[in-house]
């Protein structure tokens, strides 16, 4: 792990700590995650922006999975929001293969349906996260915090529910 000097006198760092260890990408909350979007719908895009960018720095928003890939590699985000139906193929392909090209970026799946099979397909694709669009408002930044937080974890965020299932 990566540790700036400590420059508070008190023994801990304010500085901010990252880095790779064993293949996770740590991140601390005194860093704005850096978001990469991806939907084919503009205007839910635009929504996501205007939803994250309090929190966040959205750093590219693409509209397909094409785009996705070469933004990835362009902008170097810290996590990935895709939606499950986008073309030219699907968020579950597209997980795949982005897990396979930088494995410590977490991807978060967002989708207008909120059945659990659907959720749970998307953590066997290699996602950190699964959200139902619907939900996004209160479970979309969480799941980004979550993702790129120093402890790895996934979990499905169902809308109807208050508490999470968490697969660690």
């Amino acid at each position: 792990m990566l540790r700036t000097a400590d420059r508070s006198g008190d023994g801990q760092s304010t500085d901010e700590i990252a880095g790779i260890v064993k293949g996770v990408h740590l991140l601390t909350s005194s860093r704005r995650p850096r978001v990469l979007l991806a939907d084919d719908y503009p205007d839910l895009l635009a929504a996501f922006r205007r939803l994250l960018t309090p929190a966040c720095d959205v750093v590219g928003c693409v509209t397909d999975g094409t785009a996705l890939c070469e933004a990835m590699a362009t902008l170097q985000p810290d996590v990935i929001v895709v939606d499950l139906f986008i073309p030219p193929s699907d968020g579950f392909e597209i997980c795949r293969h982005l897990k396979q090209v930088a494995p410590e970026t977490p991807v978060i799946i967002v989708s207008a349906s909120i059945d659990a099979e659907v959720g749970k397909k998307a953590l066997r694709a290699g996602a950190s996260a699964f959200v139902a669009k619907m939900s996004a408002v209160e479970d979309l930044l969480p799941a980004i915090h979550r993702a790129t937080a120093t402890r790895p974890v996934v979990d499905i965020l169902e809308p109807s529910q208050s508490s999470r299932l968490t697969i660690a």
